[in-house]
């Protein structure tokens, strides 16, 4: 009899199966009802079901394996208010903006976040970035947002979950350790104070002419399980 998390990781892999293998065809009704592009709700359908895969694994992993009541748990994707510098003197400002920085410095603000943060008894443990797939011109941006929220939330644990992988290196073997990237940890090094776990989810490097509603690829047990492992052991709960 499987245990409630491995029903879990399959309900996870039947969701995946399921919307991946009906995509194309879903978009383009979509598309042709809405007149929207097919690529763009393509991305937006993928998009979506990686954050809920996400969602999903996060959750079993932190119920059945870290034993936590779903009560103590929230995932949620809010912005978080990120507050202007104290020493911060603007340079291309009019005296009234200047002035104005001065006197109501407390309400000047930058909301940040990412796709999941995850809250356990109100703290937030960590942030989860969700790509259908990366490379190196988005892990700049996705370096930036985490950087912005490790200024409200220094002890947050940065991650990326990725469905496939364009980062080159080994990332799309979905094991731990890996060895990466040169490129990528050329990024990952001027950020010392990010320090970001990558996690990919399905193997085999993206190929831009095979996308994965028309080539599917499987998503397996033991990397969804491999996933839920460095996610716990991220947050030290494991």
């Amino acid at each position: 009899m499987p245990s409630a998390y491995e029903k879990a990781l399959n309900q996870i892999i039947a969701a995946y199966t399921t919307k991946m293998s009906g995509a194309a065809k879903r978009a383009s009704t979509v598309a042709g009802s809405t007149g929207r592009k097919v690529g763009g709700v393509l991305r937006s359908a993928k998009g979506k079901l990686h954050e809920w895969i996400t969602g999903e694994l996060v959750t079993a992993a932190l119920v059945h394996r870290a034993n936590i009541s779903p009560s103590r748990i929230a995932i949620d994707k809010k912005r978080i208010q990120i507050p202007v510098r104290p020493a911060y003197q603007p340079l291309d400002a009019d005296q009234k903006f200047t002035q104005m920085l001065r006197s109501e410095r407390h309400r000047i603000y930058f909301g940040a976040s990412v796709d999941k943060h995850i809250w356990v008894d109100e703290n937030l443990i960590c942030g989860i970035e969700c790509k259908a797939y990366t490379e190196n011109a988005m892990l700049k941006r996705i370096l930036v947002d985490f950087q912005l929220l490790r200024i409200k939330h220094p002890t947050l644990v940065p991650m990326l979950f990725q469905l496939e992988s364009m980062l080159g290196g080994d990332y799309c073997r979905c094991k731990a350790p890996c060895f990466g990237s040169e490129s990528t940890h050329t990024l990952l090094s001027q950020f010392p104070d990010v320090p970001l776990r990558i996690v990919t989810l399905i193997e085999g490097e993206r190929d831009v002419d095979r996308p994965l509603h028309e080539y599917f690829k499987p998503m397996k047990l033991e990397h969804l399980d491999r996933a839920a492992t460095r996610f716990l052991e991220a947050v030290s709960l494991v």
